[in-house]
């Protein structure tokens, strides 16, 4: 596969796990790649589901134009735009699910732009304790069609 995938489960002891310090170091990887390689404009679906969920923003499309992100969704929808509006904002709520260390971690992430396409965290012990996010659809500026692989 193109994609990198990865997997950790959170552990009792208070230190981060080798897995955990792993999952940390392909996330910086992969934010180093996109930082790189990042357009200056782009489109972006992102589709999320959690345990706490508003009905209808399920998928948000946002606009992305010189680091400002603008939400095509449903205003009911605008509280997600902080965490889901952007390439940036999707690695800084990666990374603070991972400080949270709630549970499984599982990753993939763009193997040319280096952005997270999918990222999962959910408690093993509890089913409705999770959050997901996916990129269902990325176009940079100047090109047309440009979609994450799907796994």
């Amino acid at each position: 596969s193109c994609a990198s995938t990865g997997g950790l489960s959170r552990s009792g002891s208070a230190a981060p796990t080798a897995a955990e310090v792993q999952e940390r170091e392909r996330l910086n990887q992969a934010e180093n790649q996109w930082k790189a390689s990042a357009p200056r404009s782009y489109s972006l679906n992102v589709r999320y589901s959690s345990f706490i969920l508003t009905l209808g923003c399920e998928l948000q499309t946002f606009n992305v134009s010189g680091g400002k992100s603008s939400s095509v969704s449903p205003s009911s929808c605008e509280a997600r735009a902080d965490k889901l509006g952007s390439i940036p904002a999707l690695f800084r709520l990666a990374r603070e699910l991972l400080s949270e260390r709630r549970g499984d971690v599982s990753a993939a992430y763009h193997p040319t732009y280096g952005y997270p396409i999918r990222f999962y965290v959910g408690n093993p012990k509890l089913e409705d304790d999770y959050f997901v996010f996916e990129i269902i659809g990325f176009t940079p500026e100047g090109r047309v069609g440009a979609t994450p692989p799907r796994f």
